[in-house]
């Protein structure tokens, strides 16, 4: 029933949280959950640590650097009086360590590195070899160490700007990125502590590189947009953390200026999506509760102080806000749905219409999008709205009526005439295109906005049960039902004097016409007088209630009696005590008015409120209208007991 944001994943539910809890301003449109694909490396890793030259070494490097020509094995062994072999072996050590090289005549020279280790004053230990596994995430040309990825099911999309033959070459493209520097990015990125050149420790060589496994990772993105400036961004999210992923970020910002992938493919529907049942509303036609939502922003961000009156349900807490607003609802509810689809009129609205029936909540729902119901594109699903109006209050009363009012784009619940819930198509704006970018859903409390909203919604519910009533009117009886409903729905609009019209009309027309059917009026007047007691602390004129009723009652008593005696069908117990009650009223102030209504309510819960399964109908039915043995006698009226016809 309630209109919520339904694009989150609930796997991003806690970044979304967050995301929107950062900044006031910030929406989240749509939280999805897309698969990468990528690879596991194996590879080998040389480590090495320098040490200072030993006096031989320091010798040779130091001669390498500064005779002219260079000087070879035999000259270096004169120069120092020591044998050969020493010489040779601190040569063959330092071409190890790819300090020097030999020339002709093996005439020693540096290499460049021999001239960094000169310049240090130190050398490179031999190396030791480590393996490591390495997470390469294809079409991103991303490369970290090893960790497990977040697992993606086969049913979830593939990220958008990932080409269909990037997985056929994603062996190679991660093989070629083990190249050194991006090994020793991803080992400092890792926090190992194996290459730290300040601390002496250096990862110098990577080799024996392999492709372990090949698969799908899942990543998410949501959709954000400022509400002050409009402007909307992707942000990407670690499904494990729940935080920004920084490095692919940075790839889809690139792809997103370089036009390879577009903002509505994180979410939105594209151009030729399917737009909202009543279409996109026009550019400037945006409501006055959104612009005021924005003010509020505005003012908030100035550090002045706000009173929330308008709130924007947010994608990670819409829920729970809708539940709590749910569950503070007492006497009625306005819903206004462009259709009643599956979707909309299923068993989850069914659920929540019961919850507020079992507290006596009356539910008035109207829908259509159209301005006549024969041109009506969508019709509800079969059976939806009788299992909507099966429904009833505790005491027995219908507690939801349906009806096509009709000229319908938004979603709208007012609750208790205090709450107004509005959930309206947003748009956004990409490419100077306007795109729906699926619902916003709005809670307002401001009393003027209320006013105005409840001032557009209740005539058509009116207009709707008038039609209605007098459609059925001419056949009371097999319209019972019908004629309930009408009742109830003016109440919940806030009109009693309308039903209290209509009543005294069906009296009249009962009692010169169809005497014996006097009963249906006693229905649906039981109907309107016990659901006006629950609604009565809501109304916003008691005093007003007071006067219609004052005006109404005496004179549906003049003709309910006149058509009993006309009929001779007698009074069924309940309507015989409730007869009573209602001549014992002398009364009709406000406060009298309260306890008349109480009295009702509780003379319905002792002697009239139907047991289970029983029908409603059957409280204001005599023995004689089911029994079918019976003979239904119709007694001719007196001479001259006609009652005059009253206008």
């Amino acid at each position: 029933m309630f209109p919520t944001p339904t694009s989150v994943d609930g796997r991003l539910a806690e970044a979304v949280a967050a995301l929107e809890a950062a900044d006031p301003a910030q929406r989240v449109l749509a939280a999805r959950v897309f698969r990468l694909p990528f690879a596991r490396l194996r590879a080998r890793v040389a480590l090495q640590q320098p040490r200072r030259f030993n006096i031989l070494e320091e010798f040779v490097i130091r001669a390498a650097a500064e005779l002219s020509p260079p000087p070879t094995p035999p000259e270096l062994a004169a120069l120092l009086g020591l044998d050969p072999l020493f010489i040779d072996g601190t040569l063959t050590q330092l071409e190890q360590l790819k300090a020097v090289t030999r020339g002709p005549q093996s005439a020693v020279t540096l290499t460049p590195q021999g001239r960094q280790f000169a310049a240090q004053g130190q050398v490179l230990r031999p190396a030791e070899h480590k393996p490591l596994s390495f997470l390469y995430r294809g079409a991103v040309d991303l490369l970290a160490l090893w960790t497990p990825p977040p697992a993606a099911g086969g049913d979830l999309p593939v990220l958008p700007g990932v080409k269909a033959d990037e997985r056929e070459r994603l062996a190679g493209q991660a093989q070629a990125a083990l190249t050194l520097p991006r090994v020793i990015e991803a080992v400092e990125a890792g926090g190992l502590g194996l290459h730290v050149p300040a601390e002496g420790r250096l990862l110098t060589a990577v080799d024996q590189v392999a492709v372990e496994d090949l698969g799908f990772a899942a990543c998410g993105a949501a959709l954000v947009q400022d509400s002050l400036t409009g402007q909307a961004g992707v942000l990407m999210i670690d499904l494990d953390t729940q935080a920004v992923d920084a490095s692919l970020q940075g790839v889809i910002d690139g792809w997103l200026a370089k036009g390879r992938v577009k903002l509505t493919d994180f979410g939105l529907p594209s151009a030729d999506g399917d737009e909202p049942p009543g279409g996109l509303p026009a550019e400037d036609d945006e409501p006055e509760f959104a612009r005021r939502y924005r003010d509020q922003l505005a003012a908030r961000a100035a550090g002045k102080p706000v009173t929330a009156e308008v709130e924007l349900l947010r994608a990670g807490t819409a829920a729970g806000r809708a539940q709590a607003i749910a569950a503070a609802a007492r006497r009625s509810a306005l819903l206004l749905y462009p259709r009643l689809t599956a979707g909309t009129a299923g068993e989850a609205l069914r659920a929540e219409l019961q919850a507020l029936a079992a507290r006596g909540v009356l539910s008035v729902v109207g829908w259509g999008t159209a301005d006549d119901p024969a041109q009506e594109p969508a019709a509800p699903e079969p059976g939806a709205v009788e299992a909507l109006q099966q429904l009833q209050t505790p005491e027995g009363l219908p507690a939801v009526t349906v009806w096509w009012v009709g000229g319908l784009y938004g979603q709208d619940v007012v609750l208790d005439h205090e709450v107004w819930m509005s959930s309206v198509p947003h748009t956004l704006t990409v490419s100077a295109q306007r795109l729906s970018g699926g619902a916003s859903t709005y809670v307002v409390t401001a009393p003027d906005l209320l006013q105005a909203a409840l001032e557009d919604f209740e005539p058509p519910f009116a207009r709707a049960a008038r039609l209605s009533w007098h459609a059925v009117a001419g056949s009371a009886r097999r319209a019972r039902q019908e004629l309930d409903r009408c009742c109830l729905t003016w109440l919940a609009i806030r009109r009693p004097a309308e039903a209290f019209s209509h009543l005294l009309k069906l009296a009249a027309q009962l009692a010169e016409n169809e005497p014996e059917d006097m009963l249906v009026a006693w229905e649906a007047l039981t109907v309107t007088l016990v659901g006006l007691g629950g609604l009565l602390p809501g109304q916003a004129d008691p005093a007003a209630t007071a006067e219609t009723l004052r005006r109404a009652i005496p004179e549906f008593l003049d003709w309910s009696d006149s058509g009993l005696v006309l009929g001779g069908s007698g009074q069924t117990p309940f309507v015989s005590a409730l007869r009573e009650r209602l001549g014992q009223q002398t009364q009709w102030d406000p406060n009298s008015t309260e306890s008349l209504l109480d009295d009702v309510r509780r003379l319905w819960a002792s002697r009239g409120a139907p047991a289970a399964r029983m029908p409603l109908s059957a409280v204001f039915t005599l023995a004689a209208d089911v029994d079918p043995k019976r003979e239904r006698l119709k007694a001719a009226p007196p001479a001259g007991k006609r009652p005059a016809t009253k206008s």
